[in-house]
């Protein structure tokens, strides 16, 4: 399946996430959505090893940003995405 993901996933694709992520426990809003910013590699890997997001609202079509006003990066695993 990883595989499968990498081929159809590009830079600046949405994705969704299997599992709704909460990137503060002082906030309370979640996120089901990333925009695909890069891949995370691990050394000697050919295929990357997982995905590097930008937590993305598709309703407000705002990325989360953090109380500094930076956009996080997050990175998930293939099996935590699912493209929508």
């Amino acid at each position: 399946m990883r595989f499968f993901l990498l081929v159809l996933m590009d830079i600046g694709d949405v994705v969704r996430l299997r599992q709704p992520f909460c990137p503060e426990r002082e906030r309370s809003e979640s996120y089901q959505f990333g925009v695909v910013v890069g891949f995370a590699y691990q050394e000697e890997e050919e295929t990357p090893t997982g995905v590097v997001v930008y937590l993305y609202n598709p309703e407000s079509g705002s990325r989360y940003t953090d109380a500094w006003g930076d956009q996080g990066l997050f990175t998930f695993q293939f099996d935590e995405l699912d493209l929508p």
